[in-house]
């Protein structure tokens, strides 16, 4: 029996696809759900199409539960979504808005009730949200929305009392534009190049997906939004040296460690300098691929409060330096 199981929502799906293959590939127990099989998923639950929310939410919970019993799984995505255009003048807004809030907000909720039901404890739940609802969206109306409803409902699984396990995480990524069939085919003249491949989604290593890797204080838990984006060439290059001052409280690290996780503006830099970390030798932050080269209020300073300067050299960039 595989050691880790995986419930991928939209498993059918482009995106859903791919990711059921990475996690067969890597021995999971992979469940699809959606209203089409996968014939490449160890099991699956068929979706009932239906105009009622709480009809078809309470099929696919009695579903899970019968097909996982008492058994729990590490990981629920929710990959499931799809697109409409379209502005308040529109007269197909009332049909696109409906059916994108059944394809994202619909099966963001029932996969955020079977986290609370299914999921172990410091598990992942994982909800597609879309960079594009960070901010207005007057082409498409309805899909803005939606997604920006999932972003709320991450913030949200991320409080002590959203039912979330202990320990259990909420990530949201925010795509610009995922490398998908069905998008090239609407888009013919678009630059594929600027688009993020289906591949780099089911892929990629984020920390929060592996318990080992993540670091808890107090109990705290993430409710992330994840940009994901492709490195497009022409633009600018990312900055060599990045300064900030983080003015962070201890009860603050696990938000430091997120935002040097998921930025890739801050992680590609040759030198991270933070200033006023307010952090001790025991709270150290360990960045993979870097080297802490200088590190205040330790022991030694006498410090009890404020300072703290710590600069982070990246490997790829410099292995040997030399304190004046």
């Amino acid at each position: 029996m595989a050691a880790n199981r995986v419930l991928v929502y939209g498993g059918r799906g482009a995106l859903g696809s791919k990711i059921v293959q990475h996690f067969k590939s890597k021995g999971w127990w992979v469940a699809s759900i959606d209203i089409v099989a996968n014939e490449e998923a160890n099991a699956n639950v068929l979706v009932k199409l239906s105009e009622s929310f709480t009809e078809q939410a309470g099929q696919v919970t009695a579903d899970v539960a019968q097909l996982l019993g008492d058994q729990k799984v590490d990981a629920i995505l929710c990959v499931a979504g799809g697109w409409a255009g379209g502005n308040c003048s529109s007269k197909d807004l009332y049909k696109n808005t409906d059916m994108m809030w059944k394809q994202s907000v619909w099966t963001s909720t029932i996969s955020s009730h079977l986290a609370a039901v299914h999921l172990k404890q410091g598990g992942l739940l994982t909800l597609a949200g879309a960079k594009a609802s960070l901010g207005g969206t007057s082409g498409m109306v309805g899909y803005g929305m939606a997604k920006a409803a999932v972003h709320q409902l991450c913030q949200s699984l991320a409080g002590e009392d959203s039912g979330m396990p202990h320990g259990g995480v909420a990530v949201a990524i925010l795509p610009v534009t995922l490398d998908t069939p069905m998008n090239r085919k609407f888009m013919p003249d678009a630059d594929f190049g600027s688009w993020t491949p289906l591949e780099y989604i089911s892929e990629a290593d984020f920390p929060v997906i592996r318990k080992r890797k993540r670091r808890w204080y107090r109990g705290q838990r993430a409710g992330c939004l994840v940009r994901t984006r492709r490195k497009r060439v022409g633009k600018l290059p990312l900055p060599s040296i990045l300064l900030a001052n983080m003015q962070s409280l201890d009860n603050k690290l696990d938000e430091v460690r997120r935002q040097i996780s998921y930025q890739r503006d801050i992680k590609n830099c040759n030198i991270l300098c933070f200033s006023e970390l307010w952090l001790n030798d025991d709270m150290d932050i360990q960045l993979a691929g870097y080297m802490l080269h200088r590190q205040d209020r330790t022991a030694h300073s006498g410090k009890t409060r404020g300072g703290g300067l710590w600069i982070f050299v990246n490997n790829s960039w410099c292995t040997k330096f030399k304190e004046v």
